[in-house]
Formats: structure tokens, C-alpha cells, sequence
């Protein structure tokens, strides 16, 4: 997911985090398939599993029949929308997509369409980083303590989070799979909060 770089819109966990190892990705994606990643994406993810309003921002030919207009983003009251979508973003958080699509992705990642389950079960080899996500290989692992969730009643999930309130997840209790943003950047814990009430409105919980 993507960084801001202006500090009065980063948390501590955000001072430290980096996404130059996704923009390395991106470079051997390209050696390998000896094609650009947009053209890569297309190929391998967006066509299989029917994406159609998703594209890699600034560099994709998909933009004009993909996402009409990205959603506003905001730090606190400025709007920061132009920053996140030029073209400095890449392989670590450039996509540009719907809702629709996010929860298309992440189905067809759980259900073996793009990879198999051998390699998402090493992908879920949980790590910890900042209470109370772990972290596997490029997903995310959210589970609260009991005597926490106790009150905020918040299920176990999985999927990723972005630093502007994005998210997309999948509640394996329910089967439900969850995808949005605030578009606010600032608050870790607002998106998780929205997903359990989406829950508990849907009847599940």
C-alpha cells in the first residue's frame, strides 16, 4: 500500500515504513516476463480474473475504460488527492481500482486462481509489527485480544490496509469478504472499526 510523505499525516509505524522492496518486485517482474508491469498486471491478473476498473496509475492504457475518478483523499482537512495519484507511485501501491474489483482480487487469491495454496499459506506466516497487525508476505493479519474485542467485538481478518484508510479484507467466520476506504489518512483503527459494524449491520455477528 501506498506512503504519504509529509509528516503531519504519519503515524509512528508510517515514519518507518517503506515500500522499497515492492518497487524492487516490480523491477524483477519485469526481467522475468520481459514486459512492463502494467502490461504484466493485465496479463496475469486483471484479464484472468475479469478486473475491468483497474488500472496501475499514469502508466496503464486501461485508465481511460478503467476508473473514471479516483476518490478524494484528505490529512486532517487537506486534500492531498493530486499526491497520491501522480505518477511517482509504481509497484508499491500505484493500482488504481473499485470496490468490486479489490474483492474480486482478494476471492480469486483465496479460491487458488493466481497462486497456489501452498504459497498463500506461506504468504499467512504471521509477523509483528504494530499492535495489533501482523504482517505476512504482503498481507495483513488483524485479531484483538479477547478482553479487548470483548467490547469492540471486531473479527479476525485478513487482507491489507492502506495508510489513506483503504481497505480489503476477508472475515473467514462469516465468509464475507470487505472492501472501502475512509479516504483519511491518520487513523489505523477507523477502518476496522467500519468493517465490524458492516458485520453486525449484514446480520452475521
Amino acid at each position: 500500500m501506498q506512503t504519504v510523505n509529509n509528516n503531519i499525516c504519519q503515524g509512528d509505524f508510517y515514519d518507518s515504513y517503506s515500500d522499497t522492496n515492492y518497487q524492487l518486485l516490480g523491477k524483477i517482474i519485469e526481467s522475468v516476463t520481459n514486459t512492463t508491469l502494467d502490461t504484466a498486471y493485465d496479463e496475469y491478473i486483471f484479464t484472468p480474473l475479469k478486473l475491468t476498473h483497474t488500472h496501475l496509475i499514469a502508466y496503464s492504457s486501461r485508465a481511460e475504460v478503467s476508473v473514471k475518478q479516483i476518490a478524494e483523499v484528505y490529512c486532517k482537512n487537506i486534500n492531498i488527492t493530486k499526491i497520491r495519484s501522480n505518477g511517482s507511485y509504481w509497484a508499491d501501491g500505484g493500482l488504481v481500482s473499485t470496490s468490486q474489483d479489490c474483492i474480486m482480487f482478494l476471492k480469486g487469491l483465496r479460491e487458488g486462481k493466481l497462486i497456489r495454496k501452498e504459497t498463500l499459506e506461506m504468504m499467512h506466516k504471521w509477523n509483528k509489527i504494530e499492535f495489533p497487525l501482523q504482517y505476512g508476505f504482503g498481507t495483513m493479519y488483524f485479531e484483538l485480544p479477547k478482553y479487548m474485542n470483548r467490547f469492540l467485538k471486531i473479527p479476525v481478518l485478513w487482507g491489507h490496509s492502506g495508510s489513506t484508510g483503504s481497505f480489503l479484507y476477508y472475515d473467514k467466520e462469516s465468509d464475507m469478504y470487505i472492501a472501502g476506504t475512509i479516504n483519511q489518512t491518520g487513523s489505523n483503527m477507523k477502518p476496522f472499526i467500519l468493517m465490524s459494524k458492516i458485520i453486525r449491520v449484514a446480520g452475521i455477528k
